[in-house]
């Protein structure tokens, strides 16, 4: 059963009466624009609202190894400020115990927030963080090496009752088992070998998440209601290619 908590209100505990988690926080909303132009000046600004971001982002070829992961990915549900990525950039490299590994860039082709703290902070610390390395095996990719006991793994979707074929469930699991953190990686759309691209039915559902917050910011600083579900997208945002 998909149920993840961050779509219920009240998924933030973390200093819960300020709001810095929410799609258009104004959290440090100033210190998060000047940090954006002075340390993130390679990265580009994107509005969702105009569909031709789709073009640019699938601009660049996959090659032969990375065009099995053709497309647009969104990580639906995600509470973390991260909105879409591509697999442009992965790299195949050798096989540990029999498992396929790869390596992807965590800062080239994926997509953040552009106006809140956390979107900024985190694209900050991706384009300084190494490569990330992939565990491939069947129908299951491992996100780098377990920390504390947690393992990191996309699972590709084969009857599920919101993500289509194809498609990944992300969960991180315990050492016991336990799934503490879920949410889906959904495409959205790809480009076909005469250079269309087709949006998928996910496409829907991301389009009617979209928020535009340019000229208008509804969230308050301070709050005694309980977190909101991260259920909405700012339809600014900023990727590095």
């Amino acid at each position: 059963m998909y149920d993840p908590a961050q779509l219920k209100p009240g998924f933030f505990s973390c200093c819960p009466y300020i709001n810095w988690y929410s799609y258009d926080s104004p959290f440090c909303y100033t210190c998060a624009l000047t940090n954006r132009y002075l340390l993130l000046s390679d990265h580009k600004s994107v509005d969702l609202e105009n569909e031709d971001w789709m073009t640019d982002i699938l601009e660049t070829p996959f090659d032969e190894y990375s065009k099995k992961y053709n497309g647009i990915w969104w990580l639906r549900d995600h509470a973390l400020h991260t909105t879409v990525f591509t697999m442009q950039d992965l790299k195949k490299e050798n096989y540990e115990n029999s498992i396929e590994t790869a390596t992807i860039s965590m800062s080239k082709n994926w997509m953040r927030n552009e106006t809140t703290c956390l979107g900024v902070m985190l694209s900050i610390w991706y384009k300084c963080a190494p490569r990330l390395k992939l565990y491939i095996d069947n129908n299951q990719i491992q996100l780098g090496d377990e920390h504390f006991g947690i393992k990191q793994l996309m699972i590709k979707v084969k009857n599920h009752s919101i993500a289509n074929s194809g498609d990944f469930v992300r969960k991180n699991i315990d050492k016991n088992g336990n799934i503490i953190y879920t949410y889906l990686i959904q495409k959205i759309a790809y480009k076909t070998h005469n250079g269309d691209i087709i949006k998928t039915q996910a496409y829907n559902e991301f389009k009617k998440r979209i928020t535009n917050t340019t000229n208008i910011k509804t969230s308050s600083l301070f709050t005694c209601k309980p977190s909101l579900p991260c259920t909405k997208i700012n339809s600014r945002q900023m990727i590095r290619y």
